[in-house]
């Protein structure tokens, strides 16, 4: 019960619950090999954030200090992001595997536990155990405001891998991403999907394009300087050869 208590004093820090209540995010990653790439966001109006604080950056800073006193930096990290008119505040860490990221603040925020089986033709995943998301719904004590609570959450997984079955509430078939919603009406549901042996190529491609394109950008510069410059050198070894 502490993590679930944790879990929402962060959602409640990033989302700086004052006057109005926000909606948090899980973005999830799970790669070909089984790594669990996270980023949990709670998003909030600039107008909520700029009226408690000098500027919207301000806020998101101090609420960012807020964070680190809540869980050690090693645990997460933490980074904001600045809209036209609605910013986040966003958790984020790499776990090193599924059953790895069960052991984490956020999952326990949300179940239990969960069951993994890896067979022959995937990997089967299963929430089980006791349901913590009502608790994330519910008043924060000190507040005393009925507003200042979570409206939605969401729980994105993105796949490289193609996914066999599934309970998601959407799909998105281009970036294969599945979509778990819950409210305060309705929070009962058990994550469940089942990932299969066969990638998703393109998915792959774009994560390291998305995310390594100014490396590839820089690397393809210097090969470029280096031929340049080999053919140069070749050219003129050659001219010496032919004087």
């Amino acid at each position: 019960m502490k993590n679930v208590k944790s879990f929402k004093f962060i959602i409640l820090i990033l989302g700086i619950l004052l006057l109005s209540g926000c909606e948090s995010k899980t973005n999830l990653l799970i790669t070909s090999d089984q790594k669990v790439i996270e980023e949990t966001s709670a998003y909030q109006s600039n107008k909520v954030l700029s009226k408690y604080n000098t500027s919207v950056e301000a806020a998101l800073k101090q609420y960012g200090e807020s964070y680190k006193d809540m869980i050690s930096p090693e645990d997460y990290s933490y980074k904001y992001t600045i809209g036209a008119t609605t910013s986040f505040g966003t958790i984020y860490k790499t776990h090193k595997s599924l059953e790895s990221f069960i052991d984490s603040t956020t999952f326990h925020g949300l179940y239990e536990t969960a069951l993994i089986s890896h067979e022959k033709d995937g990997t089967s995943f299963k929430a089980t155990g006791e349901n913590y998301i009502y608790i994330l719904f519910e008043e924060p004590e000190g507040y005393g405001n009925s507003e200042a609570m979570l409206t939605k959450v969401e729980v994105a997984i993105q796949f490289q891998n193609k996914v066999l079955s599934n309970n998601a509430d959407s799909y998105d078939e281009k970036t294969n991403t599945y979509t778990w919603i819950f409210t305060p009406n309705n929070q009962s549901k058990y994550i469940e999907f089942k990932i299969g042996k066969q990638m998703r190529y393109d998915i792959i491609f774009n994560y390291y394009l998305e995310h390594y394109l100014p490396i590839f950008i820089i690397g393809g510069i210097i090969l470029l300087i280096a031929l340049f410059g080999g053919l140069i050198l070749y050219r003129k070894v050659r001219s010496t050869n032919e004087i």
